[in-house]
């Protein structure tokens, strides 16, 4: 301590002392490679150092950006003392924080374009607005509650779970528009309501019951991936697949029915 001018807890008592204290910590053999690692040194002047802070991981991502940010400001009106002294918040968590920030609201737009194109797809192909409407709903529903699901237990948006609802499109109209036509072939030829609902279900229903399964069970195959992000893709792609069959064969016949939709 005197060796230094470290008062009792163990602080250098000037920039004199501090100096002092680098040198031997970064010329010494037995420090000097980590004193290294942390400070950065030109000629005889020391231009930057590392400030390395314990982060607990069961912090939520946006708790932790918010106390990150804290922490930077905090940090930078400490240093406003010091000239052109700043500190700059880096390393792999915010690295990561960053990279999921920007995917989240580029997923945000390009979902939104999705759904506008897929809607306007539709409406081209059908001539008409409700229908086009209607084939959309398996899609709306099936994201609310898979976004839902991933809020209720815990799941955070990562590089892998940020595209569900891209692919929660892709399915749901696949298994929307082989109802509605279906349907509109049934109908067209019996014109009994009923009938046409109970055939479509039997028929198309069936049919998209072995896809739901099929492919929900090779995104389950993802439970056994090392990397918790894999298996959290694998159960909510899967969740998905579920929630648009369920959606499409429960809830779409009952509206093409209720909205009297006119066949072919």
């Amino acid at each position: 301590m005197k060796k230094f001018n470290l008062d009792e807890n163990f602080i250098p008592r000037t920039d004199e002392d501090v100096r002092r204290l680098f040198d031997y910590l970064y010329d010494s053999k037995l420090y000097g490679a980590q004193a290294r690692a942390l400070l950065y040194r030109e000629g005889n002047l020391y231009k930057a150092t590392v400030i390395q802070v314990e982060i607990d991981p069961s912090i939520s991502k946006g708790k932790l950006s918010h106390n990150l940010h804290i922490l930077s400001r905090e940090i930078n009106d400490d240093l406003s003392s010091y000239g052109n002294a700043r500190a700059i918040a880096t390393g792999p968590l915010l690295i990561t924080l960053s990279i999921i920030d920007s995917l989240t609201k580029n997923q945000i737009r390009s979902t939104l374009f999705s759904f506008i194109l897929a809607f306007l797809i539709l409406l081209i192909v059908y001539r008409r607005f409700l229908l086009a409407l209607t084939a959309m709903i398996p899609v709306t529903i099936s994201m609310v509650w898979i976004l839902g699901t991933m809020h209720l237990v815990g799941f955070s948006l990562n590089v892998l779970t940020i595209s569900i609802t891209s692919l929660t499109i892709g399915m749901g109209i696949d298994y929307a528009i082989h109802t509605i036509e279906r349907y509109r072939l049934i109908i067209s030829n019996s014109k009994k309501k009923e009938r046409a609902v109970e055939r479509t279900i039997s028929h198309t229903g069936s049919a998209l019951l072995i896809s739901a399964l099929t492919t929900a069970s090779g995104f389950s195959v993802l439970i056994f991936a090392p990397m918790p992000p894999q298996v959290q893709f694998g159960l909510i792609t899967a969740l998905t697949i579920s929630y648009a069959f369920i959606i499409t064969v429960a809830l779409l016949p009952v509206v093409l029915v209720k909205l009297r939709y006119p066949s072919k």
